[in-house]
C-alpha cells in the first residue's frame, strides 16, 4: 500500500492535502476525497490530475 500526498497551493496546503488523498494498491491509483473514493486509475499521472482537480474543486 502507497499513499501519496499531492501538493496544493501554500495558503491552505494542509487542509487540502488531508482532504484529498491519491494510493497506489496492486498497481491501481485510487483517488479519494474526504475520504470518499472518487476513481480508480491505471496510471498514476492521471490519478494525480483527477486528484488536482478535485482540489481546485473545493475551493
Amino acid at each position: 500500500l502507497q499513499r501519496e500526498q499531492v501538493t496544493a497551493s501554500p495558503e491552505n496546503s494542509s487542509v487540502l492535502q488531508d482532504r484529498v488523498q491519491v494510493r497506489e494498491r496492486s498497481g491501481i491509483w485510487e483517488v479519494q476525497v474526504d475520504g470518499e473514493f472518487r476513481g480508480d486509475y491505471h496510471q498514476k499521472e492521471h490519478a494525480i490530475a483527477a486528484a488536482a482537480l478535485h482540489k481546485m474543486s473545493l475551493r
